[in-house]
């Protein structure tokens, strides 16, 4: 259920930037994937992993996964787009799935340990 809920809120809120306000498609996907952290961060530490441990190192932690994910996802995003010329809902359905394989397995080992 939490991976459901921050997908609609991160992708909802990227299709939302680019095909509402005609916002540049990489800008709408860091916008997208920004507002998909913070719901992210605060449905897998108290939701996913029940984690009890100080929320400040955690969202330490947390913020450097997003980092290396989004850079992943960015590469895959743009990829989509740019060289195989593909529509931007695909590039962006590819890089919210490259985030989420490399972000759900980043904060389950190295977040929030489980």
């Amino acid at each position: 259920m939490v991976g459901v809920i921050n997908t609609i809120v991160g992708m909802g809120s990227t299709l939302t930037a680019f095909h509402v306000f005609g916002v540049n498609y990489a800008l709408a996907y860091l916008i997208g994937t920004l507002i998909g952290v913070v719901c992210s961060f605060i449905l897998n530490k108290y939701f996913t992993f029940k984690s009890g441990h100080h929320w400040h190192k955690e969202a330490f932690k947390f913020f450097i996964v997003f980092v290396i994910a989004y850079l992943a996802s960015n590469l895959c995003l743009v990829g989509v787009v740019e060289l195989l010329k593909m529509p931007h809902d695909i590039g962006f359905l590819c890089g919210m799935v490259c985030y989420t394989l490399i972000g759900y397995t980043l904060n389950k080992k190295v977040v929030f340990k489980v």
